[in-house]
C-alpha cells in the first residue's frame, strides 16, 4: 500500500496581465482546473517528501502573516495571481494555499474560512528556492 502524498502541488498559468498572450494560449491548449477563480494546470506536480515537509513547515509558520480584517494593501504587481496552489490534509480537514510571488501574498483556505496573508520576504525566497525545481508546465 502506498502512502498518500504529504501535499498536492498545482502550478499556476502565466500571469494574465504581464503574460496575457501566453496565458490565453496555455488556457486554450492545455488541460486546466479552476480554483477560487484562478487557473492551474490540471496535472499535480510530484513533490519530494523532504520538500513537502519544508513547504508544510513554511505554510504553518509565522511566515504567513494575516492582514488585519478590512485592511487592503495595494501593491504594484498587477493583481494577485498565484504561481502555485498547495493543498494538504491534516486532522481530516483540507487546507489550500495559493501563493503569488509577484506581490508576496497568499490566499489561505481551510475549514474555518479563508484569509489573505502577506508572506515575509524571507519566506517568499524560501518558497521560490523550493518550488523553482517543480516548474513543469509554464512556458519560459
Amino acid at each position: 500500500m502506498h502512502d498518500a502524498p504529504l501535499l498536492s502541488l498545482l502550478e499556476g498559468l502565466p500571469h494574465e496581465l504581464w503574460e496575457g498572450d501566453a496565458f490565453k494560449e496555455e488556457l486554450a491548449q492545455k488541460p486546466t482546473v479552476e480554483f477560487h477563480a484562478f487557473h492551474f494546470y490540471t496535472q499535480p506536480v510530484a513533490v519530494e517528501p523532504q520538500d513537502a515537509l519544508k513547504l508544510k513547515a513554511l505554510l504553518t509558520s509565522a511566515a504567513l502573516v494575516q492582514n488585519p480584517p478590512g485592511v487592503i494593501v495595494m501593491k504594484q504587481c498587477g493583481g494577485f495571481h498565484p504561481d502555485y496552489l498547495i493543498r494538504w490534509r491534516a486532522h481530516d480537514q483540507e487546507y489550500s494555499v495559493l501563493i503569488c510571488f509577484g506581490c508576496g501574498e497568499a490566499r489561505c483556505f481551510g475549514p474555518d474560512g479563508e484569509a489573505d496573508c502577506d508572506v515575509s520576504e524571507a519566506a517568499v525566497a524560501e518558497f521560490k528556492t523550493i518550488l523553482k525545481t517543480y516548474r513543469r508546465n509554464r512556458p519560459s
